[in-house]
């Protein structure tokens, strides 16, 4: 085997390893997603699996789901999401009318000072559809 087919052979075998990696990143995002939005409603796991508009929020607070703790430049414009710090994070996306808006990320600001922050709508539905397939 010469120098360029086992630089091709790693080159391959590399990026397989990120597709492996990032599927099972969306998995147990998607996962907790489905855990919270289970846990919000008071309904199994199982049930909110079988309905397509919980799926959707468990993917809103699972793989679309971000925490900025420290943003490193001044965030323009953000909202405020209700709730205290006894309530997680993610029951408090839940509770708020804030879904992903039309060609622009979400910023909320938390009772911690973080920033939680929600994709596009169409970032949102493209993340939906790659997850959907996870679920079924």
């Amino acid at each position: 085997m010469n120098i360029l087919q086992k630089v091709t052979l790693f080159i391959v075998l590399f990026a397989g390893a990120i597709v492996v990696a990032s599927a099972q990143s969306t998995t147990s995002a998607l996962e907790v997603g489905l855990h919270s939005v289970a846990e919000f409603h008071g309904i199994s796991v199982q049930e909110a699996v079988a309905s397509e508009s919980l799926r959707a929020e468990a993917c809103l607070v699972g793989p679309a789901f971000r925490v900025v703790k420290n943003p490193g430049k001044a965030v323009p414009s953000f909202q405020i999401l209700a709730g205290g710090q006894d309530t997680p994070l993610e029951h408090r996306v839940l509770q708020s009318t804030f879904r992903p808006a039309e060609g622009e990320f979400t910023w909320l600001q938390t009772a911690e000072g973080w920033y939680v922050v929600l994709p596009s709508k169409e970032r949102f539905e493209t993340l939906l559809n790659r997850s959907s397939f996870l679920t079924k």
